[in-house]
C-alpha cells in the first residue's frame, strides 16, 4: 500500500511490490490511497498571531507536542514536522504559515493538486 499527496504515486508501488517479493512475501492486492501533505525541513514556518485567544485547540492535535502553552502557543522549532495540524485546527486562524519556500510549496499543490483523485486497488488473478 502506498499513501501519496493527491498528486501522483508514480511507480512507488511497484518499487514497493518488487522489494517486498525480493524479501519472499507474495503479493495478493495493492493499494493506492491519497493523504494530505506534510512539510518538513529545518526553516521555521509557523507563527502564532495576535489572534490567539489562546484555547489550546492546537495542542492535542500536535503529534510531536511541540506546541509550548508557556510561550504564547508557539511552535517548538526543536519538535515540529510542519505538518500543519495545528494550523489547520484552529477556530481563530491565529496559526498561519511563514512567506518562504515552504508556503509556495504549500500554494503549488494546492492550486495544482486540489481535485482528489480516487484510491486505487489491484488483486492479483489467480
Amino acid at each position: 500500500m502506498v499513501l501519496y499527496g493527491n498528486r501522483a504515486y508514480e511507480d512507488a508501488l511497484l518499487e514497493l511490490k518488487n522489494t517486498a517479493e525480493a524479501c519472499g512475501f507474495v503479493s495478493l492486492a495493492a493499494g493506492a490511497f491519497i493523504g494530505e501533505h506534510s512539510f518538513s525541513g529545518k526553516e521555521y514556518i509557523i507563527q502564532v498571531t495576535d489572534d490567539c485567544d489562546g484555547c489550546g485547540v492546537c495542542i492535542p492535535v500536535c503529534p510531536e507536542n511541540a506546541v509550548d502553552e508557556a510561550n504564547r502557543y508557539a511552535s517548538r522549532s526543536d519538535r515540529c514536522i510542519y505538518c500543519c495540524a495545528c494550523i489547520k485546527t484552529c477556530p481563530a486562524g491565529a496559526r498561519i504559515m511563514k512567506e518562504g519556500f515552504l508556503k509556495g510549496i504549500a500554494k503549488m499543490l494546492s492550486e495544482n493538486c486540489s481535485a482528489r483523485k480516487e484510491p486505487e486497488t489491484f488483486f492479483a488473478s489467480r
